[in-house]
């Protein structure tokens, strides 16, 4: 079994358990990122998991599609019949156009894809489907500085302030503002980037 078939499994067998410890609405980084978003604008919710965030946008009147690898993770976000769509997708392969969502929120996913190549490729498809004018809400856990339990066909990574700017600066997202607030007994980075853009020749 890979890594991401073994997290896609995890989160299958413990929907229950994520929505009662693990859904929990992060009022203030919502907020903020949503208050950049033009009203009424499009949303991508990139590992919505049960679709506590995407029922937040949608509230907000926003625009939101919700997608995830875990099917029964989706088929639960369906469940509460939350306004938006919701589809089963990979972060490193988003199935939308180029510059095709207002905001993408990316809330503690990256933490699952491997560093290198995958973190590489799921940064570079969130700047690929952002607009232009877009704004990239991404949360990833900060490293602690202790020694990591090796996870056997797992993947959940903590980040140095550093190692996660060099890897969204080298995909083409600008920082805007990073901030660290504390959740479920961990510290947390949240950093809100825009779409560098090409130059013209």
């Amino acid at each position: 079994m890979n890594a991401y078939k073994a997290i896609e499994n995890w989160y299958d067998k413990n929907v229950s358990v994520y929505e009662k410890s693990g859904a929990v609405l992060l009022n203030k980084p919502l907020n903020k990122f949503a208050k950049l978003v033009p009203q009424k604008g499009s949303i991508l919710d990139a590992g919505c998991g049960v679709g506590q965030d995407s029922n937040f946008f949608s509230e907000k009147g926003f625009r939101v599609i919700g997608i995830d690898i875990s099917k029964k993770m989706l088929t639960r976000a369906v469940e509460k019949k939350i306004t938006g769509k919701f589809m089963r997708m990979n972060v490193m392969a988003i199935r939308f156009p180029d510059s095709y969502f207002d905001g993408v929120w990316v809330s503690s996913v990256l933490t699952h894809l491997k560093k290198g190549k995958d973190l590489a490729k799921g940064i570079a498809e969130i700047k690929r489907v952002l607009k232009p004018s877009g704004i990239a809400g991404i949360i990833v856990m900060k490293e602690r500085g202790e020694a990591k339990k090796e996870m056997k066909d797992y993947v959940f990574n903590q980040f140095l302030r550093d190692e996660i700017l060099y890897y969204i600066k080298r995909e083409g997202l600008t920082l805007k503002n990073i901030t660290e607030f504390k959740k479920h007994g961990h510290t947390w980075f949240f950093m809100l980037c825009g779409k560098k853009l090409s130059k013209k020749r």
